[in-house]
């Protein structure tokens, strides 16, 4: 599930901006179009989130999530000739998401959806045991 919807795109970016990127005619929102984008920016998403946070996340989600989906969507969305506002928002979306990656920042989440910690010890066999220690001597 998409961490934004077409509504958010259109509050955030205007109509008349979401039209002319997703309908060729600039007559209407194509939702498909919109929601392909905004399903591709959570997965992009995710794969920042997956190394801390259990997924899927479930909602309600952080507001931030809604921003920074929308962001790379909207940037999708101007395929090969992203204006720059819109590449510095995406950039900017990307350093936050390797920030949570790198534990530098957190989402602030449901308790159950906090992040995912596990430490684990791995370990060889001992190889200068008190036997082989006293040998030396």
């Amino acid at each position: 599930m998409a961490y934004a919807d077409q509504t958010a795109m259109v509050n955030r970016f205007g109509k008349a901006e979401i039209i002319s990127l997703t309908d060729p005619d600039n007559l209407v929102i194509d939702p498909v179009v919109v929601g392909r984008a905004l399903d591709d920016a959570s997965a992009e998403i995710d794969t920042y989130l997956c190394g801390r946070y259990d997924l899927p996340l479930t909602a309600p989600y952080p507001t931030i999530l809604e921003r920074v989906c929308c962001d790379i969507a909207r940037y999708r969305l101007y395929d090969d000739l992203p204006i720059v506002e819109v590449r510095k928002r995406y950039e900017d979306a990307l350093s936050w998401l390797r920030d949570i990656a790198a534990g530098r920042a957190v989402l602030l989440v449901e308790p159950s959806q906090e992040p995912k910690f596990s430490i684990s010890v791995v370990s060889s066999a001992q190889v200068f045991t008190d036997e082989l220690i006293g040998k030396m001597f």
